[in-house]
């Protein structure tokens, strides 16, 4: 199919065979001896955009991915006409239509549309701030915060180094 766009990471060149055979991708001339990394590292069965760093154990992910790429939106907003790559982006965008707010906080009364959103606004009530300023000491709840906040250090500072502690994300 994407062939071209897509690389199956495999142990050998062997396994990669097998596992291209498997999946039904076109045989191309990629394999361990011609591929320079980050193309070929040795992690099991992964997809490898050529495209840009993302990387998937799921050849459907993969595929998706590649969509976005190419420009190609199949899914539409049935009320605004907005159109996505991924059903479930689409699904999730719906919810700003319905206003179904399916993830609720225990601690407040507050909900969200995706569980994610959820798992950041928890840390409003616990304080957890896991996104570290790269020149600083600052902690911030939201990797957002922290980035804006970094905009200071490189307008004050441009001379000032790094520290690259972040946290998740």
């Amino acid at each position: 199919m994407y062939a071209d766009d897509i690389v199956l990471m495999a142990d050998n060149e062997e396994d990669l065979q097998k596992l291209m055979d498997i999946c039904d991708t076109a045989a191309t001339d990629r394999h361990p001896g011609n591929l320079s990394p980050p193309d070929w590292r040795n992690e099991g069965r992964q997809w490898r955009s050529l495209t840009c760093n993302f990387v998937t154990a799921f050849r459907p992910n993969m595929l998706d991915h590649q969509k976005m790429h190419k420009g190609e939106r199949p899914y539409r907003c049935g009320l605004c006409s907005k159109v996505f790559t991924r059903k479930g982006n689409m699904v999730v965008h719906f919810r700003n239509h319905t206003g179904e707010r399916p993830f609720p906080c225990q601690l407040c009364p507050m909900a969200f549309t995706q569980k994610k959103i959820l798992e950041a606004h928890i840390r409003t009530h616990t304080g957890e701030k896991p996104f570290k300023c790269r020149f600083c000491s600052k902690a911030f709840t939201h990797k957002w915060q922290m980035k804006k906040h970094e905009e200071v250090h490189s307008t004050s500072a441009s001379s000032a180094q790094p520290q690259y502690s972040n946290g998740p994300g």
